[in-house]
């Protein structure tokens, strides 16, 4: 589920466990093991940027750190890991609309030097398909 910690599901009165963004980052770690290719999609920070409520943006932001720290810790060596957006948006608080800044991807893996000069989003798919074929 995008939300990690399943604490949005628990508040629409679904029973699933509460997880630590670490625990869902190792989680999210034994998927990937099982499978040749694996997208996790997470847009609490977009919701956060459009809400423009800071103490929401920093709740998501330190989740997301603790998340990403478990992964790129725990992550095994022929273990790519790319992390990109489509958009920027919580970065800027004085407005709650997507902004035009420029929107980096981190990659992590034996891969990595593929991906040194993507600098536009559109690049990124081609590489993970020529990496899959």
């Amino acid at each position: 589920y995008q939300d990690f910690t399943n604490k949005m599901l628990r508040k629409r009165g679904y029973n699933v466990s509460i997880w630590s963004p670490e625990k869902a980052g190792q989680i999210l770690l034994d998927i990937a093991a099982n499978n040749t290719f694996t997208l996790y999609e997470y847009f609490q920070t977009d919701v956060a940027g459009h809400r423009n409520d800071p103490d929401f943006t920093k709740e998501i932001l330190q989740n997301l750190d603790k998340f990403l720290a478990s992964i790129l810790e725990n992550r095994p060596e022929n273990l790519t890991v790319i992390i990109t957006s489509d958009h920027g948006n919580i970065e800027d608080h004085t407005s709650s609309q997507h902004t035009k800044n420029p929107v980096p991807a981190a990659v992590w893996g034996p891969h990595r030097e593929l991906f040194k000069e993507v600098n536009n989003l559109t690049q990124i798919a081609p590489l993970i398909i020529a990496l899959l074929a």
